[in-house]
């Protein structure tokens, strides 16, 4: 789920991430239901080299990819002693910098995979939720396994 400034967005279509010891593929609830409008994107991240492969559809039977070997591992945090719990997992804050934007990871190793809901964290383990400048913000909702 995406808020803002503490309020859930309106008509959002939720972030699906799909992860197991080979790949991580990171796309929408529109996208997998094949409702999604174009442009879309999907991201798939594969394991464990952590290279990122993004996909855009702009149109039917036009797409564009790019791949990124080095981004995930170029990462750094700054792991703090904060903990709470989300969904049940206890889970750790890990914090980053990228260009002015200050970002709070919180992460848990309690599912014993990597993974998350964009590329950043995607080695600290399973990412359930991203706050960016303490404004906005992805948190997960529910995890299947």
């Amino acid at each position: 789920m995406s808020s803002s400034n503490g309020k859930v967005s309106a008509d959002q279509s939720p972030t699906i991430v799909l992860a197991n010891e080979k790949e991580n593929v990171i796309l929408n609830q529109k996208i997998q239901e094949q409702k999604a409008d174009f442009p879309f994107e999907i991201t798939k991240i594969e394991k464990p080299s952590n290279t990122v492969f993004s996909y855009a559809f702009l149109k039917p039977g036009e797409i564009v990819s790019a791949s990124d070997k080095e981004s995930i591992g170029k990462q750094t945090f700054e792991l703090t002693r904060e903990t709470r719990k989300i969904l049940g997992y206890n889970c750790k804050k890990a914090v980053t910098k990228i260009n002015s934007n200050t970002i709070e990871v919180w992460y848990t190793n309690e599912l014993k995979i990597q993974g998350g809901p964009s590329t950043i964290g995607q080695s600290l383990g399973f990412v359930l939720e991203i706050e960016r400048n303490k404004t906005s913000a992805i948190t997960a909702t529910s995890v299947k396994k």
